[in-house]
């Protein structure tokens, strides 16, 4: 069958999913331009990754520390202010809590999200 001959749903879902591609891939570039790794991208853009959360304490203490902060934080920063949690408990936090979309992180830096600060906002987010 012909391009011509095709019925018009079937090139507009063509169409759409090419501009769907395209939207994507502008975002993606964003994102890196933004400072934000390639991995950390396939992350955001993939749905349904379960993550299993232990240590619940340490990331509520995590994303209350980067709200604390109006920009963008170092790790460095993060583990002196957590103080006595060791490293690889903190970095499977922050692991866990990019992969949910709470945190981000770009290299060093780690930033909340829009929708936690907004909850923030809200006061949904407290001690």
């Amino acid at each position: 069958m012909s391009r011509i001959t095709r019925p018009i749903r079937v090139r507009a879902l063509e169409e759409t999913v090419r501009i769907l591609g395209r939207v994507l891939a502008a975002c993606a570039r964003a994102l890196h331009a933004a400072g934000v790794s390639p991995p950390d991208v396939d992350v955001m853009f993939r749905g349904g990754i379960t993550v299993e959360h232990t240590d619940t304490v340490t990331e509520r203490s995590l994303v209350l520390q980067v709200l604390d902060r109006p920009g963008p934080c170092s790790r460095a920063e993060l583990e002196v202010a957590l103080g006595d949690v060791e490293p690889l408990a903190s970095s499977d936090a922050l692991r866990g809590l990019e992969a949910e979309g709470v945190l981000y992180t770009g290299g060093e830096q780690v930033w909340a999200s829009r929708c936690a600060r907004y909850l923030d906002e809200l006061g949904f987010i407290g001690v």
